[in-house]
């Protein structure tokens, strides 16, 4: 312990016996503090369609291919399913952004609220309140867009391999 009374920790011991516990941010603690940034959300996608390219590539045999064309075809196919897996994903996530299933998300969350939660206040949160709320928090997608495309070129790259060998 040092002389404020702090260990390593974050508690305080004040003399009237009180402890503060505090917040990672509070303590210096960068590790507690994510932030959302594009590279990282770029790095996650690749990873998700790297794995969708990995697990298609193994269902179909590319690690054990008995020559390089037929190995060829498979990477191929696995580069384009993740791919077009991503690009749908951009697809849906675009128009979730522009709002088509707010009539829906807005009644599946009133319905549910309706059995779990007691609004004491009598205030209900209207559609027109909740799509202002959404529009306000658009997330972006075109990244989503990017690396699906990178996936399919990758996997014309390949495919025109499969063809040249």
């Amino acid at each position: 312990m040092s002389k404020s009374g702090k260990n390593k920790t974050g508690l305080t011991n004040d003399c009237g016996g009180s402890v503060n516990i505090g917040s990672g941010a509070e303590r210096g603690d960068n590790a507690a503090v994510r932030e959302r940034t594009p590279l990282r959300d770029w790095l996650i996608i690749a990873a998700i369609g790297a794995v969708i390219s990995l697990l298609v590539m193994w269902g179909r045999g590319a690690f054990s291919a008995q020559s390089a064309q037929e190995a060829m075809r498979y990477i191929s196919d696995g580069f384009f399913v993740a791919g077009v897996v991503l690009a749908g994903m951009a697809g849906l996530a675009y128009c979730g952004n522009e709002g088509t299933f707010d009539m829906l998300f807005f009644g599946v969350k009133q319905l549910v609220r309706s059995f779990t939660v007691r609004d004491l206040t009598g205030q209900k949160e209207s559609f027109y309140d909740y799509r202002k709320k959404k529009q306000a928090a658009k997330k972006p997608v075109l990244y989503i867009l990017i690396t699906g495309g990178c996936f399919i070129l990758a996997g014309g790259l390949f495919l025109g391999l499969f063809y040249a060998v």
